[in-house]
């Protein structure tokens, strides 16, 4: 029987690469960033939005986790497959993904069933009823028309939540606010862990077996491995 060396480099691969599945978020990893409950260049029901950050090392998969409120609203993430935020990274989720019409923001997800209330709600995301991350909020900087609240701290932490207007970045229509980037406070000070160097080598070997395993005619293996 012949051994497909591509599929079990791939195989390796996807084993050795770490990421955090929603059952097992820690407190502190996933982080709500920034939210825009007030549109002013668009309405409600096309230009909310939230962003979330991943403060930890390794990529989340937040496919199947569950937005809601202390009401009725209740969306669970359906992506068809996984959605992942890269260590560092921002994703945003937004009620309208059309930026002709949503007030020219990038939703990475669209939610269905979720809205945002100008004066105080919450956004709760949870995975099979467990809390992951909650935001209850009330007043400004949240109802603030046209311009997104920021979350604002020194230190990755569950504790010390603080959420200030974002300043004076215009993207889309004319809103303020920086979804998918960083904002005031850039998150990115969080360093994530490398890929270790055992990783590397351990590609290197397979690369040289495979290589050998070939005929003489030389192979770009790594282009192998992605067509």
């Amino acid at each position: 029987m012949r051994l497909d060396f591509k599929f079990i480099a791939l195989t390796w691969l996807l084993c050795l690469s770490p990421y955090t599945h929603a059952s097992t978020i820690q407190p502190g990893e996933l982080l709500i960033s920034e939210v825009m409950a007030n549109p002013f260049q668009v309405s409600d029901a096309n230009g909310e939005w939230f962003e979330l950050f991943n403060a930890s090392a390794d990529p989340i998969d937040i496919n199947g986790i569950t937005i809601s409120d202390a009401g009725s609203n209740l969306h669970e993430i359906n992506n068809g497959g996984s959605l992942f935020i890269n260590p560092g990274d921002y994703l945003v989720l937004g009620r309208n993904g059309d930026t002709g019409n949503n007030g020219g923001f990038v939703a990475d997800y669209i939610y269905t069933n979720f809205t945002l209330g100008n004066s105080s709600d919450q956004i709760i995301l949870s995975n099979a009823g467990m809390p992951i991350v909650r935001l209850d909020y009330s007043g400004l900087p949240f109802g603030m028309a046209g311009v997104s609240a920021e979350l604002v701290q020194q230190t990755i932490t569950p504790s010390s939540i603080d959420y200030q207007l974002t300043q004076d970045t215009v993207y889309g229509s004319g809103d303020i606010g920086t979804p998918g980037s960083a904002g005031s406070f850039n998150f990115n000070n969080v360093s994530p862990v490398p890929i270790p160097s055992g990783l590397w080598l351990f590609v290197s070997a397979i690369a040289l077996f495979i290589g050998t395993a070939k005929s003489t005619k030389p192979v770009n293996w790594l282009q192998n491995l992605s067509s």
